[in-house]
């Protein structure tokens, strides 16, 4: 099964690269996080007339392509659909940070009903069937990797590379996928300077506040997830 990417634009799409061929258990795909047009082909075998996919993890979808190449996002002659097209696709616009959990089996017949594919029932003999799983996730830079290296081995669900800060506050931040955090920077009298609410696309992950325009002094950051609060002093030098 081969993992390719699709053209930005108008749908159907056309195939623009490869993002991994030959998908493995143990494959990492490190990439930008949006966009991610991406669909999953499977090779069929002489008697097959139907790919059925089952995808589970950060997006769950199940479609049933019966027009070789077989793909994911199911596809019109050379061109295809990605997972945000709404007949075509899931409800996502574009693959989340996660672990994916991926099922294949190729039937005897065309899937029945529809009109589209994630509508379609499986009938036919079941002719063959693999199972794989694979991770996504985003490219360590060298600021991120600078911050992996500093932090502790032990870590709390948030904390901040460097302080005294110069020109941006890096968080770490960690948890579950879909888990919402709020952070706010504040000055001394409590005055909130920037506040921002996020939810977790990865259990662990980075964001940027940007402070190069205050005034050097002393902040205080404000993190909250769930019933969990955390607190943080934080120098501007100039």
């Amino acid at each position: 099964m081969d993992l390719k990417d699709v053209n930005l634009g108008v749908q159907p799409k056309v195939v623009a690269g490869s993002i991994k061929d030959n998908l493995a258990p143990t494959n990492t795909i490190n990439a930008a996080i949006s966009p991610r047009l991406w669909t999953i082909f499977a090779s069929g075998c002489d008697a097959s007339e139907s790919a059925v996919f089952k995808l589970t993890g950060p997006i769950n979808f199940n479609s049933i392509d019966n027009n070789p190449p077989y793909a994911l996002f199911a596809n019109v002659g050379s061109t295809y659909f990605a997972q945000n097209h709404p007949n075509y696709g899931s409800s996502g616009s574009t693959f989340p940070n996660g672990t994916y959990n991926l099922v294949i089996d190729l039937r005897s017949s065309d899937g029945v009903g529809g009109p589209f594919p994630k509508n379609r029932i499986a009938v036919g003999s079941l002719l063959a069937t693999r199972s794989l799983q694979f991770t996504v996730a985003s490219p360590i830079n060298g600021r991120e990797a600078a911050v992996e290296a500093s932090l502790p081995s032990t870590q709390e669900w948030v904390s901040i590379f460097q302080n005294p800060v110069n020109e941006e506050i890096v968080l770490y931040l960690s948890g579950q996928i879909g888990e919402e955090v709020s952070f706010s920077l504040m000055n001394l009298q409590g005055q909130t300077i920037q506040s921002q609410s996020i939810k977790l696309t990865s259990s662990q992950q980075y964001e940027v506040l940007d402070v190069r325009t205050q005034n050097a002094g002393m902040y205080i950051l404000k993190a909250i997830k769930a019933e969990k609060i955390k607190t943080i002093k934080v120098i501007k030098s100039e």
